[in-house]
């Protein structure tokens, strides 16, 4: 059974794939887990809004699925 936690770092840890992990993996799922903080807390939001434009976001998006489908390859 997975923790209960949105913190990547942690979770790629206790499944033992942090030392599989680029820096750039790794800093892209410390960057991603704040971001998932910020967006909890409805004070946050706007900031987090303005933030959010078509390039970040795009950026962020091919980010995330190029983490996803490394961790697909793990899985098979």
């Amino acid at each position: 059974m997975p923790p209960k936690k949105h913190d990547l770092m942690a979770l790629a840890k206790k499944a033992g794939l942090i030392s599989e992990t680029t820096k750039e993996q790794r800093d892209f799922m410390r960057r991603l887990s704040i971001y998932y903080i910020e967006t909890r807390y409805p004070e946050e939001k706007e900031a987090m809004r303005a933030k959010c434009t078509r390039d970040f976001t795009g950026d962020i998006l091919r980010q995330t699925e190029e983490v996803l489908l490394w961790l697909q390859e793990k899985l098979k």
